[in-house]
């Protein structure tokens, strides 16, 4: 199918007309469709790594077997970015040329290269009618714009960027198993744009825009960069690993802030740089903590690959109530090598009392005809009482672990009509719970000398590891 519509310079800049307006924003991911239809097929172990926590951006899904980012792959029913191609350019009078010809022309009818090494060293604009790479033939390509109506490799070839290198093929584009295009050095080389359909079952490196369908079937099949296409299926083992495209500016040095929530809440932090182009970038996150981290929704394994946005808020969960080091190493060539790292800080979200009476007749006053059977009993008269607590964070969820001196308990004993007959002050109690299901109980440290209604409070409460001086952090 032929489109018609506005050029893409190779300077790599889209024509204003377009949504993208640059290669990193059409591939803003490893995976997506810029078609209004278009489906997302993965069957028998394939993968994606490098996409938005596992979402990808497809109209629809079919069969969806595959992992991206070691999680279920799920699509958000949203096209991807896209820009109108130019009317694909033919040109007539060309010579054939196969291993020992000349190299230097711009207009070739067809190029058929086996057993041989040949670099096609012409500058400006190339035409070729037919490619075919076979048995060990290997291409090199100078930097510049290669039209080509049928581009195929078969049996071990090999089709090499010398620099920056942009193919446009008109119709059949197809890498068979043990063939590669581009290097996995420099991906960043090499542009394809497909005006109809492409098969990868060899390695691709680099970044391809398909208009129709591309389909990956072979486990060699492997994209190390990006792809955009109308439909994508893959199988057989088959994976893309994202290669943000680089930024041209040099790599950046974000800043990363701290963060504090409640625990199975949200801490918020953000990675901060000076730069409109780069928006996201991708990390090997790890932590020093002993339970489970999720970042915007998606659980996060120690030493997993992540990406990030930058200048925007990112949300951290923990299940565990404690402080801990985040660790986020750079894996991407806009972001400077190293690690960058922040504390997370996560805090009960209260402490409860766990008490077994339903109604003591709370404003109205305890009636024994009305409350006996509601109100239990807790201990003698001129006897210590039992108490127990337990903590709980976001949601009303028990935390599986958390320990803390709590002191300024105050215990008050109340008459039937609810006033104050006499009130103390708790002795320091050393708060320790270890599983959801367990609380912690305590005897009172002064005997109850009355039959009398037991109000406990327990003031503010700050996490021992969340104090900064006199202050609490949250």
């Amino acid at each position: 199918m032929r489109l018609m519509g506005c050029m893409l310079a190779f300077s790599l800049l889209f024509s204003a007309n377009t949504v993208a307006q640059s290669v990193d924003e059409l591939f803003p991911y490893a995976a997506q469709s810029h078609a209004s239809d278009g489906e997302l097929v993965m069957k028998n172990n394939s993968t994606i790594f490098g996409t938005d926590n596992g979402r990808l951006n497809f109209a629809k899904a079919g069969e969806l077997k595959g992992r991206c980012d070691n999680q279920d792959c799920r699509i958000t029913g949203k096209t991807g970015p896209s820009f109108t191609l130019s009317e694909f350019k033919e040109k007539e009078n060309g010579d054939d040329a196969d291993c020992g010809s000349d190299f230097s022309r711009n207009r070739y009818d067809e190029i058929k290269l086996k057993d041989c090494t040949e670099t096609l060293s012409v500058q400006g604009e190339v035409f070729i009618e037919t490619l075919k790479l076979e048995n060990k033939g290997v291409l090199y390509l100078e930097e510049g714009t290669y039209w080509i109506e049928e581009l195929e490799l078969k049996n071990n070839t090999q089709l090499i960027p010398k620099g920056k290198v942009t193919i446009y093929v008109g119709d059949d584009f197809k890498i068979d198993p043990n063939s590669t295009v581009g290097t996995n050095e420099t991906p960043e080389n090499l542009i394809v744009f497909v005006y109809d359909d492409a098969e990868i079952k060899g390695a691709f490196y680099g970044y391809i825009y398909v208009h129709e369908d591309l389909k990956m079937d072979s486990a060699h099949a492997k994209v190390n960069g990006a792809v955009n296409a109308g439909k994508l299926e893959m199988n057989s083992q088959s994976s893309i690993n994202y290669v943000p495209y680089p930024s041209g500016e040099e790599p950046l040095e974000p800043s990363i802030s701290s963060g504090i929530g409640y625990v199975y809440g949200n801490a918020t932090i953000r990675l901060s740089a000076e730069s409109k182009s780069v928006l996201k970038a991708k990390f090997i996150a790890s932590h020093s903590g002993s339970g489970m981290l999720t970042i915007d929704g998606e659980d996060v394994a120690k030493g997993e690959k992540v990406i990030l946005p930058l200048n925007q808020d990112i949300l951290v969960s923990y299940d565990r109530a404690e402080q801990v080091e985040l660790d986020l190493l750079a894996d991407d060539d806009n972001i400077a090598a190293g690690n960058y790292k922040t504390e997370l800080t996560f805090v009960p979200r209260q402490l409860k009392w766990v008490n077994n009476s339903t109604d003591c007749g709370a404003e109205a006053g305890f009636n024994y005809d009305d409350h006996k059977q509601s109100c239990q009993p807790l201990a003698k008269a001129g006897q210590p009482i039992p108490l127990t607590l337990q903590a709980y964070g976001e949601g009303n969820r028990p935390l599986t672990d958390y320990s803390a001196t709590i002191e300024g308990i105050e215990i008050t004993e109340l008459n039937a009509s609810l006033g104050s007959v006499a009130e103390f002050d708790q002795a320091a109690v050393d708060f320790s719970q270890t599983s959801e299901s367990q609380f912690y109980s305590f005897d009172s440290s002064q005997a109850i000398t009355h039959v009398a209604l037991i109000q406990a409070s327990v003031p503010s409460h700050c996490a021992p590891y969340a104090k900064q001086g006199d202050d609490c952090l949250l």
